[in-house]
């Protein structure tokens, strides 16, 4: 895919798309957008969560179906 296109299913414009790949700051709306049209998401929890959630993402979750 160009990454006119990707940027246009994005919602982004094809700088965004390139910066990102280059490993240069966007914003983070932006960001978001991007994470988005790919069918992800961020997930922010305070560090001393980070090992329980980890163990929930290894296990899996009942909400995913499996």
């Amino acid at each position: 895919m160009r990454i006119d296109d990707a940027a246009s299913l994005s919602g982004v414009s094809s700088d965004v798309l390139s910066r990102l790949e280059n490993g240069k700051p966007v914003t983070a709306d932006k960001l978001i957008k991007v994470l988005e049209s790919l069918g992800l998401c961020i997930l922010v929890v305070p560090k001393a969560e980070i090992p329980a959630v980890e163990a929930a993402l290894a296990q899996g979750s009942p909400s995913e179906g499996r």
